[in-house]
């Protein structure tokens, strides 16, 4: 079946489905199955159309297939690209109250596939993406994902080292493809960008770290969500959408749930149409609000981790980094949110906004 898709793109055509270096990522995992793995990752920066990559190498195997995302946004997300990019696939969902059994391609998430949710059985799986895979590093998740014995196990994500000990080749300890950031910028595959500090004299050197490395979420609130810190992004919003009107989406990153609605409010009151987005947030709320995103009624999303993997919004063209971070997969995640092509935007440069205190 590859072998023919693969001919497929190379003489019918298909490449305007796989652009070059998706193609390249395509036939480099044709050769890793053909040389007799069956376990192994792709690392590509966000933005780099890794959907619509496994979903051609779901229509190319056309076997039983699970994909696992680390989020129910993601679930749908996914969903909706697999019936744009496949039209009339058998593809079903499951998590939560959502069940949807018995179809070809199954999307869940990994809390999901923990809970062993919806009974998705191993053994039927023949192909498994897992999405993000950095996610699947916990140990309960390992232990997951080993179930499915008889499965090929392909992993995309743009991170593969999630901290020192975790790092994605423990478990798929083969890597099919690598493509960087700055290939993928100059390649066209991502917009180009440029990345600020904004300095403050907040003082966070007595901020803890967590066991991962990272600072503590309650230590580091206290620290950093207070008002002329918060005020300050909303002026230098202002200051960056009126030089490029294009910078008008923008996304912030907040510390916690409390933060996000804080500088949302903030924004609102200074004449900024915000809202923010946070998990346990009402379904039908944050729809009603990434709509409104989409639509433009809405200039800013604040958010604590919720649109660091996943959030795909091609006009998005600023972030703003309120929350400091010792993680290089949380800084890579969250900048690459505005980096997607926009079609109505052939000129689109991105901001990065770090706030260095």
């Amino acid at each position: 079946n590859l072998d023919a898709h693969v001919s497929s793109n190379q003489t019918r055509g298909r490449a305007k489905v796989l652009r070059e270096k998706q193609l390249s990522v395509f036939i480099d995992t044709h050769e890793f199955l053909e040389n007799g793995n069956v376990e192994g990752f792709v690392e590509a920066p966000t933005g780099f159309g890794k959907t619509i990559l496994f979903s051609e190498i779901i229509r190319a195997t056309n076997q039983n297939t699970l994909i696992v995302v680390p989020t129910r946004l993601l679930v749908e997300q996914t969903y909706e690209k697999l019936k744009q990019y496949m039209p009339g696939s058998d593809v079903g969902r499951m998590y939560g109250d959502v069940k949807e059994p018995g179809r070809q391609i199954t999307i869940t998430t990994y809390n999901s596939l923990v809970l062993s949710e919806g009974g998705v059985t191993p053994q039927n799986i023949d192909l498994l993406i897992l999405d993000e895979v950095h996610q699947s590093l916990s140990d309960a998740r390992i232990n997951a994902v080993g179930k499915f014995e008889n499965a090929i196990k392909l992993g995309f994500t743009a991170t593969p080292e999630y901290t020192k000990d975790k790092r994605v080749e423990k478990l798929l300890n083969n890597e099919i493809h690598v493509i960087t950031l700055k290939e993928a910028v100059e390649a066209g595959y991502l917009s180009s960008f440029s990345a600020y500090l904004a300095e403050t004299d907040i003082d966070i050197s007595k901020v803890k770290t967590n066991q991962d490395g990272d600072f503590n979420e309650k230590d580091l609130e206290r620290a950093v969500d207070i008002y002329s810190r918060n005020k300050s992004a909303v002026d230098l919003y202002k200051q960056l959408a009126e030089e490029d009107p294009r910078l008008e989406k923008a996304v912030a990153y907040c510390v916690s749930i409390n933060h996000a609605k804080e500088v949302a409010r903030l924004f609102t009151e200074f004449g900024i149409p915000a809202e923010a987005v946070y998990s346990g947030q009402d379904k039908n709320e944050r729809k009603r609000i990434l709509k409104e995103y989409k639509k433009g009624k809405i200039k800013v999303l604040t958010n604590m981790n919720i649109l660091a993997e996943g959030f795909d919004d091609s006009e998005a063209a600023l972030c703003i980094n309120l929350r400091p971070t010792l993680s290089r997969v949380v800084a890579k995640q969250r900048g690459g949110r505005v980096l997607r092509l926009d079609e109505n935007n052939s000129h689109k440069h991105a901001v990065i906004v770090d706030y260095l205190d």
